[in-house]
């Protein structure tokens, strides 16, 4: 493991751990560690477990010996799905709707974090040791560059000890405001952001067993595999050729491998591909299979980094005593991303600029339609697995319940023996539930209300039913309500508002009802080009 100073040099005074001693050693002995672990615009079906053909061992073995959740969601855009995560509130309520890229001038679209308490405080309050490494994203973008009002950086809400970046994308060679505490961070030549993520994470972990007895909680948030298309050669080149089948036989290949997992529970009938593999020339496939090669490289040396600490768990005999959530922000990402070369030879390189496209997308959240940003399931619906060992029940089931990234502050808080917190005032009546009991045992179906918007894209679920609204690129951006039920047709293949007209009132009531109450209106549907002066203006430049 590299040494502290081996590990990266900042600009400033580094910051000490300060481990608190609120509690007794022998109540700290019995309470479970805290490990989430979040990836940046994963498919649905990118982990191999949950579909694909993507080396993820690590992943795979933490759900054979844990379980996975087949309906848990979460609000389609990552800087709201973060403020859902570490609040236990929906997006709006935190003033984080839509981005920290701008103020829209309404309490839900501030583009900053308000005043509601994080995971990270309130463990800590709770005698738990906090570090974060990875991608923060929830400040306003104007601060993401080291000089401007620090109490949303993580340090400020709650982490004892952190390294990443406090903006969203960029590049991995030479991430955008990286930070090491509160200082800004120098990197090397060979710097790559996803193993640097990985190795904080486990130098954090192995300064805090030799100084602490009390437990962690830590957030390992990777960018992989977000825009743009970077990785190291070697692992770029162990998947080369193996998409130059396709992604409409990919996608039908993970299709199946999903009814074979049980990660499906039926047959369902999916939208074909966007575009037909067979009429591109062979010069495109070759690009094309580069670029999923570079995104499944991603993943890959994701997946390793998590192997890398993992050991370091065990090397500390704390496994077993750690509660492991592992999902993702949203749905994979159709955005057409392309800046610097068409040189297919250029693509993963610290030169290039790529992201993998449309098709790609569709088929890494297959079975499902839509995309990052949108409602429908291919935007929401996340992988989520849970390990524990010393508290889970039946290692390797399915868990079919209904969940949501509201959900897991008050699951930790449950995990943490802070169960008080969860419906009481100090944590302003959470929005979520704790989902412990699903993780512990097998229980009967809880039928559940959820709902949805991000840029006037809406949706409500209520048990079986789900209703959705796909925004409009004109004033006032709200499109027609569409009704799919979840029990037959989780595809969203077959609207069937026309025929329940009296089930889209009632659920469109619903939706309206919450969102007067949550600061979700009124609806901003412009482009982002008209809700800030320039969307890449803080993306780095390669």
């Amino acid at each position: 493991m590299k040494t502290r100073r081996e590990f990266i040099r900042t600009a400033g005074m580094m910051i000490p751990l300060t481990g608190l001693s609120l509690l007794s050693c022998e109540r700290f002995s019995k309470l479970p560690n805290i490990l989430l672990i979040m990836a940046d615009d994963l498919g649905y079906s990118d982990p191999g477990c949950y579909g694909s053909f993507i080396d993820t061992p690590h992943l795979d073995n933490l759900a054979k010996n844990g379980i996975r959740f087949t309906q848990f969601y979460n609000t389609s855009r990552g800087c709201p799905t973060r403020a859902s995560l570490f609040t236990g509130f929906y997006a709006h309520q935190t003033g984080l709707g839509w981005m920290p890229a701008a103020d829209l001038g309404h309490p839900g679209y501030t583009g900053r974090l308000n005043d509601k308490k994080t995971l990270a405080e309130m463990l800590k309050q709770a005698g738990y040791s906090t570090f974060m490494s990875g991608k923060w994203h929830l400040c306003s973008e104007d601060n993401a560059h080291a000089d401007g009002d620090m109490k949303n950086w993580p340090m400020q809400r709650g982490f004892e000890r952190f390294f990443g970046t406090l903006g969203g994308g960029g590049s991995y060679f030479d991430p955008p405001s990286l930070m090491w505490h509160n200082s800004r961070a120098r990197i090397n030549r060979n710097f790559y952001f996803t193993d640097s993520i990985s190795d904080a994470a486990r130098l954090f972990l192995g300064e805090h067993f030799e100084k602490n007895a009390n437990p962690f909680f830590m957030v390992v948030a990777y960018t992989a595999p977000h825009w743009p298309l970077h990785a190291k050669k070697a692992d770029i080149q162990k998947y080369r050729g193996r998409f130059l089948q396709g992604w409409d036989r990919l996608r039908e290949s993970r299709y199946k491998k999903m009814l074979d997992q049980d990660i499906l529970s039926q047959d369902c009938t999916f939208l074909p591909g966007i575009q037909n593999w067979k009429d591109l020339s062979d010069q495109e496939k070759d690009d094309m299979d580069k670029r999923m090669s570079v995104y499944a490289a991603q993943i890959d040396c994701m997946d390793q980094g998590i192997g890398r600490i993992l050991d370091t768990l065990r090397e500390h005999s704390a496994l077993d005593n750690t509660l492991i959530l592992f999902t993702c922000d949203n749905g994979a990402s159709d955005e057409q991303i392309s800046r610097r070369s068409d040189r297919t030879d250029l693509i993963g390189t610290r030169i290039s600029f790529e992201s993998y496209g449309k098709s790609w997308a569709h088929c890494s959240n297959t079975p499902f339609r839509g995309y990052k940003g949108q409602t429908y399931e291919g935007g929401i619906a996340a992988p989520l697995i849970a390990h524990w060992p010393e508290q889970i029940g039946d290692p390797g089931r399915i868990c079919r319940q209904i969940a949501h990234v509201i959900d897991i502050v008050p699951t930790c808080l449950q995990a943490a023996g802070m169960a008080d917190l969860i419906f009481g005032n100090k944590a302003g009546y959470l929005q979520g539930i704790s989902v412990l009991p699903w993780i512990q045992e097998t229980t009967a179906p809880t039928s559940r209300t959820l709902f949805w918007e991000h840029r006037a894209n809406r949706a409500v679920r209520d048990g079986d039913w789900k209703l959705i609204s796909h925004a409009q690129t004109d004033p006032p951006y709200t499109g027609e309500w569409e009704l799919y039920n979840m029990r037959t047709d989780r595809c969203e293949t077959q609207n069937i508002a026309a025929e329940y007209p009296q089930m889209v009132q009632s659920l469109s009531e619903k939706w309206q009802a919450w969102a007067e109450k949550n600061n979700v209106l009124p609806l901003d549907g412009r482009p982002e080009s008209e809700k800030i002066a320039n969307p890449m203006e803080n993306i780095s430049k390669p």
